[in-house]
């Protein structure tokens, strides 16, 4: 009796520990606003997701005049602002400004006079040139690494949406195929604990993506969405992170294996709060011990449909890689 007692105090003290640390650690360095870092790092992080925004909407077929205007806005002002410190990133400038000057073209064209669209100061056009946006594509050029030597395979797979076309159906049988590969993906100490939820029908995933919201407004065009959890029982408050090391693992093989099979995939991140869980977990049925790492829409196309696919530049590998003696 009183060695349980004792284990269970060391376990409530162990877990108040690590939720301490983990709380201090993203609230000195995560880039929350409510912390009003505005450091550069900040602006770079802005940069990105705003430009990556905007590059969605470039992979419609038939884009509106002045979509997303207030994030151009931002992005604008992000832009602006970032060129004002000295350790700024080429990259990150190379990328936005070109993202930026593709959506004031695009609106040209579409009709939409140059002073009503944002401005970003002049000195940073020299930095426009980067391939962004998104590039017109066939099904089977999109696909034609599909069956080739891992290298070329793994550089030709992209995120697909089919913004403008209801995706064809999906043969059930193609889809336990992936994740039957999936399956053999790692996980820590072999506990499997990655569990999937197969959705066909048309009006849920379209809830699911209204309350996502990175997919709102074409996600229902998609055949079909898989969400992938994580069952918490495998594991203790100490290895708080291994169930999204576990399930990213199964995603990104999940990935590999529908491109393989010629399916295109768009995955969303399964970043919710705790409303947005619990709607969805209810609307389809999850259990309270599963936590939603990842969702991911399948679209299956033919050789001749045309599809609009978005650059996502990349970073240069030497800016990712650290070397320690």
């Amino acid at each position: 009796m009183l060695v349980n007692l004792l284990k269970f105090c060391k376990d409530t003290y162990c877990q108040k520990r690590i939720w301490n640390y983990e709380k201090k650690k993203y609230k000195k360095y995560s880039n929350d606003t409510i912390t009003i870092k505005k450091s550069v790092l900040f602006y770079e992080r802005n940069i990105i997701i705003l430009g990556h925004t905007i590059e969605k909407g470039l992979s419609h077929k038939n884009i509106k005049p002045k979509f997303g205007i207030e994030v151009a806005k931002e992005l604008a002002n992000n832009l602006n602002i970032y060129e004002s410190f000295k350790d700024n990133n080429k990259f990150i400038f190379n990328n936005g400004v070109s993202i930026f000057q593709r959506y004031i073209s695009e609106n040209i064209k579409a009709g939409v006079p140059r002073k009503e669209l944002p401005q970003i100061n002049k000195r940073l056009y020299k930095y426009n040139g980067a391939m962004v946006g998104a590039y017109l594509t066939t099904g089977a050029d999109f696909f034609k690494n599909s069956q080739k030597s891992f290298d070329n395979f793994a550089i030709s797979r992209k995120t697909m949406r089919l913004y403008d076309q209801v995706s064809k159906k999906i043969p059930m049988e193609e889809i336990y195929k992936a994740i039957e590969i999936a399956i053999n993906s790692p996980s820590a100490c072999n506990r499997q604990a990655v569990r999937t939820y197969i959705i066909t029908n048309k009006e849920n995933i379209k809830y699911i993506c209204e309350i996502q919201k990175g997919a709102n407004g074409f996600g229902e065009n998609a055949d079909v969405m898989i969400i992938i959890t994580s069952d918490l029982r495998f594991y203790t408050i100490a290895e708080r992170r291994l169930p999204m090391y576990d399930c990213g693992l199964f995603s990104m093989s999940l990935l590999y294996a529908f491109y393989q099979q010629r399916i295109g995939c768009c995955i969303l991140n399964g970043s919710l709060d705790k409303i947005q869980e619990r709607k969805i977990a209810e609307k389809i049925e999850i259990n309270s011990y599963e936590i939603i790492s990842s969702l991911i829409l399948l679209n299956k196309i033919d050789d001749q449909d045309s599809i609009m696919v978005a650059e996502s530049q990349r970073r240069k590998i030497d800016e990712i890689i650290n070397i320690r003696k």
